[in-house]
């Protein structure tokens, strides 16, 4: 069963190309694969067949080698979320002054995502009505 689904997604995610026909294309094989494993998995289910300990170690491999490229991805996702802190984290820094001088009482904290005129500076105060 796994080979034949194997071919099955060989066929449709790479002989038929789908990333040519953009995000639709993408979904379809997707949608494709998913449907014939549900119901390939229901009908095994619906047949009685027992869950056996040869079934569950071959999946239980499956996973394992799905665990390599997570983990990596979730490792080097690191270096990125701390390059998106600094800069963040340097964005304020150099936005601060100009802030205090244009007397906007934005806190520091909210300065990257507080509203920019087009120009991309801070808005200027404006004068309260009875000063």
């Amino acid at each position: 069963m796994m080979s034949v689904l194997g071919g099955v997604a060989y066929r449709q995610f790479l002989v038929a190309r789908p990333w040519a026909d953009g995000v639709p294309g993408i979904f379809r094989p997707v949608v494709l694969v998913a449907s014939k494993t549900y119901v390939w998995l229901a009908f095994w289910q619906l047949s009685g067949s027992p869950r056996t300990a040869a079934d569950d170690s071959y999946v239980r491999r499956i996973g394992a080698l799905f665990e390599i490229p997570r983990f990596a991805l979730r490792v080097l996702r690191v270096p990125w979320w701390l390059a998106e802190r600094a800069r963040a984290y340097l964005a304020s820094r150099r936005d601060a002054p100009a802030a205090r001088r244009s007397g906007a009482r934005v806190p520091e904290l909210f300065l990257p995502i507080a509203d920019r005129t087009a120009s991309g500076k801070p808005p200027r105060a404006r004068a309260s009505p009875g000063a």
